[in-house]
């Protein structure tokens, strides 16, 4: 922590929140206010030397929520990034984590190279920023938790330690999805790192099986209400234009939020209705054909209601403080719109994620290949595609077996 620097930086950070990013008067104000905090700390106590230590102040001495308190850390996150590493925030982009004594920089070298290794070799298989990230904190977890338990090398490990990760004597710690993450993990490092024998390592692992997920598919009846939000001229006003681009370009498309809420006005070649994007989760570019209800209700927003600004993303908020819409508001007006059309008022699943499933059921049922709908929707294993299979119930009565000549009790159809 360099306060001299910030000092003399900060009205820099500060313009570009505002006049860049476009951030609303009352986030610029708590980044202020943050900046202030940071002054006065550094002034009044000698405890405080890293931004670190101002969030453990946050914690320790006040009683924000922790909703609140999480923002607050995202703030002091984005500070540190501009005081130490000359770097300026940018939209839809995370920071690096707030603590450098992660457990990475905790581990012996001897592990510490097993996950230099693996990484340099996710890299190369083209693992997308924030999946290394992830996969280096799970797998560093899972070694640190090792060497705490004094296990400095594979060659001693043992059951119950490694059990221990998972199991405290009495709860589950961590489940199939954490299990599967360290499996697939060590299962890179073995056809990497050829001098150890990680066999006796994975024979340790305890047996987990994941639960599949099945998302909860759209009724034809519900179909219907949102088709009839989003064409029925009668309906039109009930919604705005925004909102129902959106609604549309995820139902016709397919794409994920983060990637509508990265649309610029030039991912989209209206004169032969196509887009043209690099997906955010797995960095792999899409192409795609879009319908015309798709583009003319961009062409219907940018319009007639997006709010005349130079920024060069196609959704705008609509208050007072044009900025770029979030892929968090983004999902929060899908909610609405649910509520608007009439469907699951009454609880259940709604949101972006039955618009995606809408469009995959409808590719799946024209006929179009795995493969092709896999890449459409971003996903890197075709596995991922079986939850949307799943609840294809057109598809899976075709497979059901008659049960006529097998013997029932008379009460079986009413238990």
């Amino acid at each position: 922590m360099n306060i001299k620097k910030l000092k003399r930086s900060y009205p820099l950070f500060i313009r570009h929140l505002a006049e860049e990013l476009h951030y609303s008067k009352s986030t610029v104000r708590d980044y202020q206010a943050v900046i202030d905090l940071i002054f006065k700390l550094e002034k009044s106590t000698s405890e405080i030397k890293s931004y670190e230590e101002v969030y453990d102040y946050l914690v320790r001495e006040t009683n924000l929520a922790a909703s609140t308190l999480k923002e607050k850390r995202t703030k002091i996150k984005r500070i540190a990034d501009f005081e130490e590493l000359d770097q300026f925030p940018r939209y839809h982009e995370h920071s690096r984590p707030l603590f450098k004594k992660d457990k990475y920089s905790m581990l012996n070298m001897y592990y510490h190279n097993l996950i230099d290794s693996y990484l340099s070799k996710i890299r190369e298989k083209g693992y997308v920023k924030s999946t290394v990230y992830s996969r280096q904190h799970i797998l560093a977890g899972f070694f640190y938790h090792l060497q705490v338990n004094n296990i400095t090398s594979l060659d001693i490990v043992t059951e119950d330690v490694v059990l221990g990760y998972f199991y405290d004597g009495e709860k589950e710690l961590r489940g199939a999805d954490y299990l599967q993450m360290i499996r697939s993990s060590i299962k890179i490092l073995a056809d990497t790192v050829q001098n150890i024998d990680f066999s006796r390592l994975v024979s340790f692992f305890p047996q987990k099986k994941k639960i599949k997920k099945i998302y909860p598919a759209l009724e034809e009846s519900e179909i219907e209400k949102i088709k009839t939000l989003l064409f029925d001229d009668n309906k039109k006003g009930l919604t705005s234009k925004r909102d129902r681009a959106i609604v549309i370009i995820t139902m016709y498309t397919g794409l994920r939020g983060c990637d509508i809420a990265s649309l610029s006005i030039n991912d989209i070649n209206r004169e032969y209705n196509e887009l043209h994007i690099v997906q955010k989760k797995n960095g792999e570019e899409l192409k795609l054909t879009i319908l015309p209800c798709v583009s003319n209700a961009i062409y219907d927003y940018i319009t007639n209601e997006r709010p005349k600004h130079k920024n060069r993303f196609i959704f705008l908020t609509s208050d007072k403080d044009t900025r770029p819409i979030t892929p968090q508001a983004i999902r929060l007006l899908a909610q609405k719109f649910f509520r608007i059309a009439g469907v699951r008022v009454d609880g259940g699943r709604k949101g972006l994620h039955l618009l995606r499933h809408y469009f995959a059921t409808g590719l799946l049922n024209g006929g179009v290949p795995a493969p092709v709908i896999s890449k459409v929707l971003g996903h890197k294993s075709p596995e991922s595609l079986n939850a949307y299979v799943e609840t294809d119930l057109t598809r899976l009565k075709a497979c059901a077996l008659s049960i006529a000549n097998y013997q029932t009790g008379k009460d079986f159809f009413n238990e």
